[in-house]
């Protein structure tokens, strides 16, 4: 028995995850009909993320994720990068009272996977990981 349970936490994931709490919101829908969700990351890497929300939102089709990373300067608007993602799961969360999404990155818009990789090399350095 206590072979299973460390079977099972162990993390095969090919990129660290990161607990940051960032901004995020989820389009999806063609150009008349998009329909945004938002909500907070719950944990993050270069792969993928998983996000707290109020809304039961899943569709098989690709999404739209547009990620808020925060500036360390203050006074510094959130930095904002485009991602194509498809989502993975939808579960309600009794713990938060929200619903959580795995979300799977699939592409990067205009360089923000290097964006997103420093930032979170740089959270990285600064938490002393």
């Amino acid at each position: 028995m206590p072979n299973e349970s460390r079977e099972l936490t162990v993390d095969h994931r090919k990129h660290p995850r990161y607990h940051v709490h960032w901004r995020v919101a989820i389009v999806f829908g063609e150009q008349g009909e998009r329909e945004t969700f938002h909500g907070k990351t719950y944990d993050l890497s270069l792969s993928g993320a998983s996000i707290y929300s109020d809304h039961n939102v899943f569709v098989e089709e690709p999404v739209k994720v547009l990620l808020a990373i925060p500036s360390y300067v203050t006074n510094k608007p959130d930095k904002i990068i485009e991602i194509s993602a498809r989502m993975i799961y939808t579960v309600l969360s009794a713990s938060h009272h929200q619903f959580r999404t795995g979300l799977h990155f699939q592409r990067f818009k205009s360089g923000g996977r290097k964006i997103l990789e420093e930032n979170l090399a740089k959270r990285a350095d600064f938490d002393g990981k």
